[in-house]
């Protein structure tokens, strides 16, 4: 059973690794994280009920169907700025007191993405 972690879901955006098959248990941001990438298309999200051999053919049927959303997920998040860029933000949504109407829509692309 993979349960995916914030660090684990930008390696996996960008395409480091392969697409999730998550089983969060009952912890909301494990939760949270594996909602979002089952919705974006890009892994698979199980409870425990669903540990079975139907469930997992099906789920590996669509592997290949999901690494492609997952790609395109990665692409998309890179051509933003990755996920630096998205710390770089949040940094600055904190020190703004926690209020995006204190931080610019200039200041989203204003510095370029590092790697």
């Amino acid at each position: 059973m993979n349960v995916i972690s914030k660090r684990d879901f930008f390696r996996f955006a960008v395409g480091i690794e392969e697409p999730p098959t998550n089983f969060p248990g009952p912890i909301f941001e494990r939760r949270f994280n594996a909602e979002k990438v089952k919705a974006a298309g890009a892994g698979e999200m199980g409870e425990l009920p669903d540990f079975n051999i139907d469930w997992l053919q099906a789920i590996l049927a669509r592997r290949n169907e999901d690494a492609i959303h997952a790609g395109a997920l990665g692409k998309k998040i890179e051509s933003l700025g990755g996920a630096a860029h998205a710390v770089r933000m949040i940094a600055q949504w904190v020190k703004a007191g926690g209020n995006i109407n204190n931080v610019t829509r200039s200041t989203y692309f204003s510095e370029p993405a590092r790697n």
